[in-house]
């Protein structure tokens, strides 16, 4: 993969700070920090348009807020490339528009000026001016993902896969684990067989992760790279780059049930719940001591459950499995008649905002996938409820992935 060219890189990072600074003002908003809140929605605004600018190729003067005579033109730009958006450029003029350099200005410094009284933004920025900017700031968000997400998806799919490392440096990589092949180049010849040339497919580190790729394959399975256990950095870039629209795939089993310690060179179970039992009891006369105590993890504590409510199903087997005709009409018949699959831990049917792609019969749960996908903010987590280290599984989820992509790229249309 060729170096970005230094307009690509600037659109980028533009592109970064926007969804960035759209996130940090929810959460600020969410704990009653409306000032920063707002400041970070300004920001959003910002950034929105500077990427909009550079996706499209107008030129702007280097201030904070553009201005309308740049916007007439990036909306003509829009309406050339057909993506029907020109109104909605249109429409965001006026709101532009209000956001000054002095009123940013007052939003981190408050007004202090000889002969007036000193104010606080704290006074000036109250709640519901922040929840209005929030809105605004919103509008521009998700016009500029209209417009990234098209870019991010044509005309070849850059897929990254993850390499074991979070930076590569004096690290201990990521190894194998047992119900997936954690080959990169096992996923990247099954890949690029299936699709000829459709995919770019690069190996990466966990701290790449970003706007750069459409998708991003973990062949890790349960496990996957991580630098900070306690405070799971690499977690959460994972979590903020399916927000912003990426679709991260995860080859098999509970996704993210154990990080790989890069500094020692060990998995870890990570939940915030567990219930210490004991294991070994003595008895003596009327009292019982126990003297060995084991700590169990906690389903309800662990990242796939806690950031995207979800718990696999507990009894895996082989199955026969299944499509609707909605799924065969989205994603393409993967599995004809009938075909049976090694299930590992697929997502159960009462599982919130999951797209199933196939189904099998289970009689606990009355239905079970054992490949599907979560919709999270703009992106998708694609689940392989399989023992993917056989051929026949991973060729299935392969097909599964190819299919769910051209889905992708249709709903961009």
């Amino acid at each position: 993969m060729s170096t970005p060219k230094p307009k690509e890189e600037l659109a980028s990072w533009y592109i970064r700070r926007a969804y960035y600074s759209y996130r940090k003002a929810q959460k600020l908003f969410n704990i009653f920090d409306h000032v920063e809140s707002a400041i970070s929605s300004f920001e959003t605004i910002e950034f929105s348009v500077k990427a909009l600018c550079k996706l499209l190729d107008v030129c702007f003067e280097k201030e904070h807020f553009i201005d309308a005579e740049t916007l007439s033109i990036l909306a003509e730009k829009v309406e050339r490339e057909s993506l029907g958006n020109k109104d909605k450029i249109l429409q965001v003029i006026p709101i532009i528009l209000g956001y000054t350099e002095k009123l940013r200005n007052v939003s981190r410094y408050g007004i202090e000026k000889q002969g007036a009284p000193s104010v606080s933004p704290v006074r000036v920025f109250r709640r519901n001016y922040a929840a209005s900017v929030l809105e605004d700031a919103k509008v521009f968000r998700d016009l500029l993902g209209s417009i990234e997400m098209r870019r991010r998806w044509k005309p070849k799919i850059k897929v990254g896969i993850l390499n074991g490392y979070v930076t590569g440096t004096d690290e201990r990589k990521c190894t194998k684990y047992p119900f997936t092949n954690s080959n990169p180049d096992f996923w990247k010849n099954k890949i690029q067989a299936l699709t000829a040339d459709r995919f770019e497919i690069k190996e990466i580190n966990a701290v790449d992760v970003g706007e750069e790729f459409a998708a991003v394959v973990n062949p890790f399975g349960e496990v996957y790279p991580e630098i900070d256990l306690k405070n799971r950095a690499i977690f959460y870039l994972i979590k903020d780059y399916i927000e912003d629209g990426g679709v991260y795939v995860n080859t098999a089993g509970f996704p993210f049930f154990y990080g790989w310690n890069v500094k020692e060179g060990k998995e870890y179970p990570i939940s915030d719940e567990k219930v210490i039992l004991p294991t070994v009891i003595q008895v003596s006369g009327k009292f019982v001591t126990a003297t060995q105590m084991q700590a169990f993890i906690q389903f309800t504590g662990t990242l796939f459950y806690k950031e995207f409510n979800a718990i696999p199903a507990p009894v895996s087997r082989a199955r026969k499995v299944y499509q609707e005709d909605e799924e065969k009409s989205k994603f393409g018949d993967l599995v004809g008649d009938s075909v049976e699959i090694d299930e590992f831990r697929g997502l159960p049917k009462q599982t919130l905002d999951c797209i199933p792609i196939v189904r099998a019969k289970d009689e606990v749960v009355e239905e079970v996938y054992p490949i599907s996908a979560l919709r999270r903010g703009n992106g998708y987590l694609l689940l392989a409820g399989m023992n993917t280290s056989k051929d026949k599984e991973a060729d299935l989820f392969v097909k599964a992935l190819n299919g769910f992509c051209l889905w992708n790229i249709n709903q961009l249309q």
